[in-house]
C-alpha cells in the first residue's frame, strides 16, 4: 500500500490576513514511508519549499503593489506565469535541466 506525506504552513501577512501553502507527496512505497530518514528529508524539503515560495510571494507583492496600475500588474504577472509554464514544458519534454545554479 502506497503512502503520502502532506504538510501545510500558514504565514501571517498582517491585518488578519494569511497565506497557507500546502504540499503533498503521494504514491510513496510503504518501505520508504516507514524510513525515518526518508520522511525527515521529504518534510525538510517541503518546509524549505514553503519558505522559498513565501519569500518569492513577498517579493512579488513588493514589486507589483496593489497601488500599481492593474493592467500593467496583470500583464507582468501573466508574463511571469508564461515563463514558468515554459520552464515546466522543458522539464516535462525531457530536455536538459540546469545544474541548480540560481538564475
Amino acid at each position: 500500500m502506497n503512502r503520502s506525506i502532506k504538510m501545510d504552513r500558514r504565514y501571517t501577512l498582517g491585518d488578519y490576513k494569511y497565506i497557507t501553502l500546502e504540499d503533498e507527496v503521494t504514491d510513496i512505497p510503504q518501505d520508504l514511508a516507514f524510513s525515518s530518514d526518508f520522511v525527515s528529508s521529504v518534510r525538510f524539503l517541503q518546509l524549505l519549499s514553503f519558505e522559498i515560495a513565501y519569500r518569492k510571494y513577498i517579493q512579488l507583492v513588493a514589486k507589483y503593489p496593489h497601488s500599481m496600475d492593474i493592467e500593467k500588474a496583470v500583464a507582468a504577472l501573466e508574463q511571469l506565469r508564461d515563463e514558468e509554464i515554459s520552464k515546466l514544458r522543458i522539464v516535462l519534454n525531457g530536455q536538459p535541466q540546469d545544474d541548480g545554479e540560481p538564475q
